[in-house]
């Protein structure tokens, strides 16, 4: 599927490849909230009409990608280095993930006159989504994770079979973020 596609709210993504339990599987196949897949519970009402006290699916994702991320950056980057190279060899985008950020104006902002350059490398990818997902506040249009969703599709999916290969997905306590 084009990005493009993905970008204009086209065809479906469809569902990812993974291993780990199907529920959070299904909850983050899908990048539209208001698909029943999209939400760990099919009869959760969709964004914006969420039942109270439950998050949203973006909210969800926002929270596991940050939780994932601190897994394999912090954690295992004190723990286990070889694991965190072998996570991050293993996720996608790695030769083009740069001069996307610099094609999309709404990512851009987060690459140009930074203080820590952003280079081609999978960690600095998960860094500019780490850091745009911290900060939503201080984006002024509005949409920005889905924006992010929308360019790397398969970011999310790709950390969470990782960390399930390297048997680090169950310390997560993901099932947590999805009911």
């Amino acid at each position: 599927m084009q990005r493009q596609e993905l970008r204009q709210g086209g065809a479906d993504p469809g569902p990812r490849a993974g291993n780990s339990s199907q529920e959070v599987l299904a909850a983050l196949r899908q990048g539209h909230e208001d698909h029943p897949e999209a939400r760990a519970d099919p009869e959760e009402p969709p964004l914006g009409r969420q039942a109270p006290g439950r998050p949203a699916a973006g909210v969800q994702r926002l929270e596991a990608f940050l939780m994932l991320h601190d897994r394999i950056v912090k954690h295992l980057g004190r723990t286990d280095r070889a694991k965190k190279r072998r996570i991050l060899t293993g996720l996608p985008y790695e030769s083009d993930w740069l001069e996307t950020a610099r094609a999309n104006a709404r990512i851009n902002q987060w690459v140009v006159n930074v203080q820590h350059e952003h280079r081609r490398t999978q960690s600095d990818l998960l860094r500019l989504n780490r850091n745009v997902r911290s900060h939503l506040h201080e984006y002024d249009g509005g949409g920005i994770e889905e924006v992010l969703y929308c360019e790397w599709p398969e970011l999310l999916m790709a950390m969470v079979k990782m960390l399930h290969l390297e048997g680090e997905l169950e310390a997560t306590d993901i099932e947590n973020k999805f009911g």
